[in-house]
């Protein structure tokens, strides 16, 4: 499988417009707090931007990118995929209420976090089983 990634510096440049941008969200909200409704367009485009810096992270390439690697990231791709439509399950059954995730934006995070997450553990957790 041939898969198109980008270079591996944009790990970094995501990861940390990420952190700008969730960070520079909380340091904004506490220095001018204004009501929900008013912050409104800062909250859209720092979630645009934390959006933006996590697709970075997720679409860079490894050190080294080979089979090992691919089949980390299918494993990632499916618990994270089937994590988000187990969750929208149990929501649209009113079995959650909406109580953990309340929008679109929420479950991208949650998904993008759990690929993240089941990625690094996948890399690690292997090959230090294949190793010992």
């Amino acid at each position: 499988m041939n898969t198109i990634l980008i270079p591996r510096q944009y790990k970094w440049i995501g990861l940390a417009v990420f952190l700008l941008s969730f960070v520079g969200l909380i340091v904004i909200g506490m220095l001018y707090p204004e009501t929900w409704e008013q912050s409104e367009p800062r909250r859209k485009i720092a979630s645009v931007l934390m959006l933006i810096g996590l697709l970075l992270l997720v679409l860079s390439k490894e050190r080294v990118e080979d089979e090992f690697i691919n089949d980390c990231r299918l494993r990632a791709f499916r618990t994270a995929f089937l994590a988000g439509i187990i969750y929208f399950i149990l929501d649209s059954a009113d079995l959650l209420q909406g109580a953990v995730i309340k929008s679109s934006f929420g479950l991208l995070i949650f998904e993008i976090g759990i690929y993240l997450i089941m990625f690094y553990i996948s890399k690690t957790g292997l090959k230090n089983g294949e190793q010992g």
